[in-house]
């Protein structure tokens, strides 16, 4: 589901979440977001946050793939990967790290459905744990967007 701002300028779109045990559950593992309807938007940011502890020097990963197809029930191929790249690394003694990962896409040769494959990856075996989230901004709309601006009235208010 859409969280359209006024005037259409962009949407924004719940694509995923997850929490990620090393060497257990939800570490390399996939997620899949929602179907996401980009008609009208010519470019996106792939945005992910989230919390991690991690040991000295382990890492905290995401592969991700962002996919389309021209039907929203069709079969989606890929059109933009982003090969696994360490986000977090733990400090000296270890550390809980926060972080915030903006993926900019442009979406002028996708076709009108896209999905997004996520998958972290940590890189301990077994006490190394993150929770994280992502949502798409979907912006750049194909027609302008006229916005009505009186002047001020008396009182120094727009009419």
């Amino acid at each position: 589901m859409a969280a359209q701002t006024a005037y259409g300028l962009y949407n924004v779109y719940y694509a995923g979440s997850g929490r990620a045990l090393a060497a257990g559950t939800g570490d390399a593992t996939k997620v899949t977001s929602i179907d996401i309807d980009r008609l009208g938007y010519m470019s996106g940011t792939l945005v992910i946050s989230g919390q991690a502890t991690l040991q000295e020097a382990k890492t905290l990963s995401f592969t991700i793939d962002i996919q389309d197809c021209s039907t929203a029930d069709g079969t989606f191929a890929s059109y933009k990967a982003v090969a696994k790249t360490a986000y977090a690394t733990g400090d000296t003694g270890g550390s809980t790290d926060y972080f915030c990962i903006p993926v900019d896409v442009n979406l002028e040769g996708a076709d009108r459905y896209l999905n997004i494959d996520i998958t972290p990856d940590l890189s301990a075996t077994g006490t190394d744990t993150a929770t994280w989230a992502a949502t798409m901004i979907l912006a750049g709309p194909v027609e302008s967007v006229s916005i009505p601006i009186s002047h001020s009235s008396a009182n120094g208010t727009l009419a």
